[in-house]
């Protein structure tokens, strides 16, 4: 195969860009929200970290997009049959996006949550440190990747970031006594079980936290 020159190589990589716009409506949400993030620091002088932080975000969250493309464009091609691996591979490249695009959410809290929270309630942002969101955050994210485990029933670690992220342990013990409810409706005693002692790790993990931050 011969040797492209750089010029060319560029060009193809944009066009290849420009194809994913086009065909992935998912690529086209992800350029609006992209614009609409990096619009306020043309009015407002946030920090020059924040900047780079939320660009950083943007930025892994279109590339993990256009290889996700890519690989579900291989697979197509690859074979046109419901094959389980073919599944596997689509569905572990939608999960990279959705890792990357959990950290730009996360990303973004930490840099519009404080101005946004006082714009609106007038008050001071009440995490006193920002990591207490981040490992709220990770905790539930964990959780998640635990649950998918056979040997580990993820349900019972659910509740793990639970008080930190919502900032209370009332609200947490409301919002458990709902969830424990459904679960015993749609899943029986064993789930109930299950979301309860996720809830009361969530609860004694939330106190911990509030009494070291």
């Amino acid at each position: 195969m011969a040797q492209r020159s750089p010029v060319a190589a560029l060009r193809r990589a944009w066009e290849g860009i420009g194809a994913a716009v086009r065909a992935e409506r998912n690529m086209r949400v992800h350029v609006a929200v992209a614009s609409a993030v990096l619009v306020p620091f043309l009015f407002v002088p946030f920090p020059e970290a924040a900047f780079w932080r939320v660009v950083t975000a943007v930025a892994l969250v279109m590339s993990f997009e256009l290889a996700n493309t890519a690989i579900e464009r291989a697979v197509d091609l690859a074979t046109s049959r419901c094959h389980p691996l073919a599944k596997v591979a689509k569905d572990a490249a939608a999960g990279a996006v959705l890792v990357v695009a959990g950290y730009a959410v996360l990303c973004g809290l930490l840099v519009f949550g404080p101005p946004l929270w006082q714009w609106a309630t007038g008050g001071v942002w009440p995490y006193r440190d920002l990591h207490v969101l981040v490992v709220a955050c990770a905790a539930i994210a964990l959780a998640a990747l635990w649950s998918a485990l056979p040997l580990v029933d993820g349900r019972a670690l659910w509740g793990t970031g639970l008080v930190t992220a919502l900032g209370g342990v009332w609200i947490a013990a409301g919002l458990l006594v709902l969830v424990s409810l459904w679960a015993w409706q749609k899943k029986g005693w064993r789930a109930l079980g299950t979301v309860v002692l996720g809830g009361a790790l969530g609860i004694l993990l939330g106190i911990g936290v509030s009494i070291h931050v």
